[in-house]
């Protein structure tokens, strides 16, 4: 989406001092385009691109065979979610205000079309929010998964390396630490 700021007061500048100066000949309009947002992930090295469609389709090769394509999962999901927010929400932002210009009836004064375009573009960004919580359910559901399956495989690891040192079962012959092993033994270790 391109954007285009007009200078202010294009005939004649005002500066902070308060003086006033000659309008500036070379005053054009200033032209950017917003950054599109590229995610990557660092080991597979695929970008997720900031255009919806692209993103829908990415979204649609993922096969789900590792942790990894969860993870991409979610991340492309939460961009999704990202995108749509802020589209919804900028064009019910635009709408609300194209229908608060409609004057109506002369005795109304246009007051009954600002309320009436209030109302409307309240539907649109209760989309957007939905679209918010699309993309956090995303985000969420990975969470649950590193919670519920990865943190405990790591910590069976954990227990299972910690247990190597000892010898598990039944033996014979060890002495206890601190007590004496043997009748006759007392003392000598």
């Amino acid at each position: 989406m391109t954007l285009c700021r007009l200078p202010v007061a294009p005939h004649r500048r005002v500066r902070d001092r308060g003086e006033v100066t000659a309008p500036d000949p070379s005053a054009q309009p200033l032209i950017w385009k917003e950054p599109t947002p590229t995610m990557s992930d660092s080991d597979s090295g695929e970008k997720l691109g900031s255009n919806l469609s692209q993103l829908i389709q990415q979204l649609e090769k993922i096969e789900f065979t590792s942790d990894r394509d969860l993870y991409q999962y979610a991340r492309i999901l939460r961009a999704i979610g990202m995108e749509l927010h802020m589209r919804i929400g900028m064009d019910a932002d635009m709408i609300g205000a194209i229908l608060a210009q409609y004057k109506g009836k002369w005795w109304t004064f246009g007051a009954q079309s600002k309320i009436r375009a209030k109302l409307v573009a309240a539907h649109l960004k209760g989309g957007a929010s939905a679209a918010k919580v699309l993309g956090l359910s995303g985000i969420k559901m990975y969470a649950s998964f590193v919670k519920h399956f990865i943190q405990p495989e790591i910590e069976a690891e954990r227990k299972a390396r910690e247990g190597k040192g000892k010898k598990p079962g039944f033996s014979i012959g060890d002495k206890p630490k601190g007590a004496p092993g043997r009748p006759g033994e007392a003392g000598a270790a």
